[in-house]
């Protein structure tokens, strides 16, 4: 399911997580995501997405937004959100310490 506005995407990512449907949170990103891990690292693709995203699957983590601003002109969307991942402990795995953006394909299916 796309999402129908950007705010939309933050809710779908927690929705597949929480279903463990990484398939569902990869259909949210562009063929040529690029994004950087929690080493610092840049990681391209889905593939590569899909590599970070499944350890916090398998521990069932819960992803929190805020979404601090989101700048859109047609179908693309640049969202900065401030985020916290967390395990089943209900402590932070880690949190993001300044706006990050997001290029998304809004609708696209």
């Amino acid at each position: 399911m796309p999402a129908r506005n950007p705010e939309e995407i933050c809710s779908l990512f927690k929705q597949y997580m929480a279903e463990d449907d990484i398939e569902g949170v990869l259909s949210l990103h562009d063929p040529e995501v690029v994004f950087l891990n929690q080493a610092g690292q840049t990681r391209r693709g889905k593939q590569e997405l899909k590599q970070e995203l499944v350890p916090f699957a398998a521990v069932k983590a819960r992803f929190d937004f805020n979404i601090a601003q989101v700048v859109q002109s047609g179908d693309i969307a640049l969202m900065h959100t401030q985020w916290t991942v967390l395990g089943l402990n209900k402590y932070p795995y880690m949190q993001s310490r300044s706006h990050g953006g997001k290029r998304t394909a809004v609708g696209a299916g």
